[in-house]
C-alpha cells in the first residue's frame, strides 16, 4: 500500500500494480508484480499524484490532489475530500464522490470503463473553457466531461462552474443519463455581476420616482 501525505509527490509514467511496500516513485520508474489480482491500493491525504501511466489497484482521495492525465486507472477512484484533475483524456473503472472537488481542463474527457453510477452533486466541478465558449454559454447548451456506454450520471443540480483565466460563469445542471454529456438548465450570474444588475436597476426606479 501506498500512502502520499502532504508534500510529497507520486508520479507514474510506466504501469504500478501489485502489491508494494510504502516508497516513492520517481518520474519514469515502474513497479510490477506477476500476479494480476494482488491489486494496490493507493491514498492521498496530502501533496500531489500524478497518473501518466497505467495504476491496477483502487485510489482514496481524502486530500491533496489527483492529476488524471492520459493514464489509466484498473480499479475504484473514491474522492471524500481534496482535488481530482482531469488534465487530458483518460480512464477509470469506477468513480465514488463524496466530497471534494473535480476539476476538467479544456476538452478533456473522463472515460468509465464500468458499470457505475456516479453522483456529481457531492462535489465542487469546474471546467475550464476557452474565452468564446464561456462569452456564448447559454441554457441548453451541452458539454462532454465523460464518456460510458455503462455507467450513468446523475447531475441532481450539481453546480458547475466554467472558468476562463479569471472569469467564471456557473452553471445549474440537473438530471441523470449514461454517457456524460451534460446540459445546462440555468446560467447563475456571478456575485458581481447581479449586484451591478440590481444596483442598475435601483437607479433605474430612483430616475422615475424623481419624475
Amino acid at each position: 500500500n501506498i500512502t502520499v501525505t502532504e508534500g510529497g509527490l507520486l508520479t507514474n509514467n510506466g504501469t504500478l500494480s501489485g502489491t508494494l511496500d510504502t516508497q516513492l516513485l520517481a518520474e519514469g520508474d515502474i513497479a510490477t508484480q506477476a500476479e494480476a489480482d494482488d491489486m494496490l491500493k493507493l491514498t492521498i491525504t496530502g501533496g500531489q499524484v500524478q497518473n501518466y501511466g497505467t495504476f491496477n489497484g483502487d485510489i482514496l482521495v481524502e486530500g491533496g490532489i489527483l492529476e488524471l492525465a492520459a493514464g489509466q486507472v484498473n480499479g475504484a477512484i473514491t474522492l471524500d475530500d481534496g482535488a481530482i484533475k482531469v488534465i487530458s483524456n483518460s480512464s477509470i473503472t469506477s468513480l465514488d464522490v463524496s466530497g471534494g472537488t473535480i476539476t476538467f481542463e479544456e476538452g478533456a474527457v473522463l472515460t468509465l470503463t464500468g458499470a457505475t453510477t456516479v453522483d456529481l452533486s457531492n462535489a465542487t466541478v469546474f471546467v475550464n473553457v476557452s474565452a468564446d465558449f464561456l462569452a456564448g454559454l447559454e441554457i441548453g447548451e451541452t458539454v462532454t466531461l465523460f464518456d460510458s456506454d455503462t455507467s450513468t450520471i446523475e447531475f441532481n443540480n450539481t453546480l458547475v462552474t466554467f472558468v476562463n483565466g479569471g472569469d467564471t460563469v456557473q452553471t445549474l445542471v440537473s438530471g441523470s443519463q449514461t454517457g456524460g454529456s451534460i446540459k445546462v438548465e440555468a446560467v447563475v450570474p456571478e456575485p458581481t455581476t447581479a449586484t451591478l444588475s440590481l444596483l442598475a436597476l435601483a437607479a433605474l426606479a430612483a430616475r422615475r420616482r424623481r419624475r
